[in-house]
């Protein structure tokens, strides 16, 4: 599942959205999904300077 999250972007200096892949996690009793990968359009194109992105950090680590 795919999931746009949007956030502070230090680099950008301005609110900005990713995508965030989350994994199927699911069981016969629970349904969830947990953090995976994420997709910037600004990292891809220009390159970021950050190690880490705060805006998939700040993204809950399960649904």
């Amino acid at each position: 599942m795919d999931k746009f999250v949007t956030g502070y972007c230090p680099t950008l200096e301005e609110e900005y959205s990713i995508k965030i892949t989350y994994l199927n996690a699911s069981t016969l009793q629970n349904q969830s999904f947990i953090k995976d990968t994420f997709k910037c359009e600004h990292s891809i194109h220009t390159g970021c300077s950050m190690p880490h992105c705060p805006i998939y950090k700040s993204a809950p680590d399960d649904l």
